[in-house]
């Protein structure tokens, strides 16, 4: 992980609606802590949830090798559910959820071993018998979430919708992938963008075939912004179009 960092970042007034400056500042800590336990029980115990799959496919005009790694997978779709459904308690020192924050499409024993996970890693879990693998997932109504560490960590949510993220390749090196949908929106403050960002917010994204671009680019991964010098002089303009982005993504 990158070092902890002691300077106080202005917040985005964007997020202003969130929460409080103090509880922001102090959960985006508290989430940080919670990582760091995360990885290090995946150090300690990586021979069981090391499994990774190595897929060949298709990319641009050659072909590349993809690593997933299923459990991990399955663990982050568990929390995002558990981000999206879980509603904060009276005296917001838990989430109450439903059993839609198991995944589905796994069998009783892999989301288990998920919930084993998140209890290694210091989340409570309640509600259910996380070592019962004979069970209906179908029958738990109610699930309750703690993090007894420090309870702030709790306060965040999913809204099922990526705008960018960080992504890494041998081949491309570091870029962020930009999931863009309403551009529309705001189409007089893209026009101030440098030439270059116009033209690639104006390619927009989504699967290459589809696109008729008869084969894989990456572009179901979203807009790609490569990480290195050449995006500094443009860099205040990236934040804008985020900013304007999550700003329309807010209205509705």
């Amino acid at each position: 992980m990158v070092s902890e960092t002691y300077e106080a970042y202005a917040i985005n007034s964007a997020y202003a609606n969130v929460s409080v400056e103090e509880n922001m500042r102090e959960g985006v800590l508290a989430f940080r802590a919670f990582l760091c336990r995360l990885y290090d029980v995946l150090y300690a115990k990586g021979d069981i949830y090391d499994n990774s799959k190595k897929v060949a496919h298709e990319y641009e005009n050659r072909t590349t090798l993809s690593v997933y790694y299923p459990f991990l997978h399955n663990v982050s779709i568990i929390l995002m559910n558990i981000g999206y459904h879980g509603m904060p308690s009276k005296n917001e020192q838990s989430l109450v959820c439903q059993n839609t924050v198991l995944n589905g499409k796994l069998s009783v024993t892999k989301n288990l071993e998920c919930l084993q996970f998140l209890a290694d890693c210091g989340i409570g879990i309640d509600g259910i018998d996380i070592n019962e693998k004979k069970q209906n997932l179908s029958d738990i109504k109610t699930i309750k979430i703690t993090y007894p560490d420090n309870p702030i960590m709790l306060k965040y949510c999913y809204k099922r919708k990526d705008l960018w993220g960080i992504n890494a390749s041998l081949n491309n090196g570091y870029h962020i992938n930009v999931k863009s949908t309403k551009t529309n929106e705001y189409t007089d403050t893209i026009k101030t963008f440098p030439p270059i960002l116009q033209e690639l917010i104006a390619k927009g994204y989504g699967c290459g075939r589809k696109r008729e671009i008869g084969h894989c680019d990456g572009g179901c991964r979203g807009l790609p912004i490569s990480l290195d010098d050449s995006v500094l002089h443009m860099r205040d303009d990236i934040q804008t179009w985020f900013d304007q982005e999550l700003s329309c993504l807010q209205k509705k």
